[in-house]
């Protein structure tokens, strides 16, 4: 959990290990949440263990990404936009 665009509202981060995607649900600030967009790691391996925080200190959530079968995990910070990069 946390907020990916500055909107003061709480976010999910989902590691979907079927799809190997990380799903983000952006909270609309009355309880519920929209589904925002799935990101694939172009890679084989599924995502394993999602979490976030601001890591960079920068005052935004980014998201750290595990990977399944590997010793690889991926930081990916957010624009305000709540779309990530790489």
């Amino acid at each position: 959990m946390g907020d990916f665009n500055k909107d003061n509202h709480t976010h999910f981060v989902v590691a979907s290990y079927g799809t190997k995607t990380v799903d983000i649900l952006l909270g609309n600030g009355d309880g519920t949440f929209a589904f925002q967009i799935s990101y694939g790691n172009g890679l084989s391996l599924a995502a394993f263990v999602v979490a976030a925080g601001d890591f960079n200190s920068d005052g935004q959530s980014e998201i750290v990404v595990a990977y399944n079968d590997s010793d690889n995990a991926m930081i990916q910070t957010a624009y305000d936009t709540g779309i990530f990069c790489k």
